[in-house]
């Protein structure tokens, strides 16, 4: 190859090197994060015994009549916070998940289906913002047989991790 050739083969080929990098970062912000996508699809996607056991819920008064049989064998408990963190937990910062949970955010879902008695899952999840430690997302819901949008604004601290989460409908 010439000098004069090897020089433009050069020029084109890290052109387009720039070009592709360009694109990738580009789409890389036009989409919804993993951890985001991970969280919604968990947490809107109900009934999940691993996640919310109905055994935990126990109705005002019951258990308090001390002649009625104990025999009745009891659910095996499930360990709702403790699966929720082996799931989620790498996508948070450290206090951000027991916020999470505590606050009711995690079963926000979980407990609409188990009291209004129907499924819940995610039809579509699409980015409406996204800034250097935020990104905003609508999801669709299909609740029983009826559709629902709710907008879930995800907060990030420097590594990526999740700090916050505030969802609206």
């Amino acid at each position: 190859m010439k000098p004069q050739k090897r020089f433009r083969f050069l020029i084109i080929a890290l052109t387009a090197t720039i070009f592709l990098s360009a694109c990738k970062s580009s789409e890389n912000n036009n989409s919804v994060s993993t951890a985001a996508k991970k969280i919604i699809q968990t947490i809107a996607n109900c009934p999940n015994e691993e996640y919310y056991s109905t055994s935990d819920i126990t109705a005002i008064g019951e258990g308090t009549d001390s002649s009625s049989e104990s025999s009745e064998t009891e659910p095996e408990p499930v360990d709702t916070y403790q699966n929720l963190k082996d799931t989620l937990g790498e996508y948070f910062t450290d206090t951000a998940f027991d916020a999470f949970y505590s606050q009711g955010i995690a079963d926000k879902y979980f407990s609409d289906a188990f009291i209004n008695n129907y499924e819940i899952s995610v039809q579509d999840i699409e980015l409406v913002e996204k800034k250097d430690n935020s990104e905003t997302v609508k999801v669709t819901l299909k609740k029983g047989s009826v559709e629902d949008t709710n907008t879930f604004l995800f907060t990030y601290d420097d590594d990526g991790l999740v700090t916050k989460i505030v969802i609206t409908d």
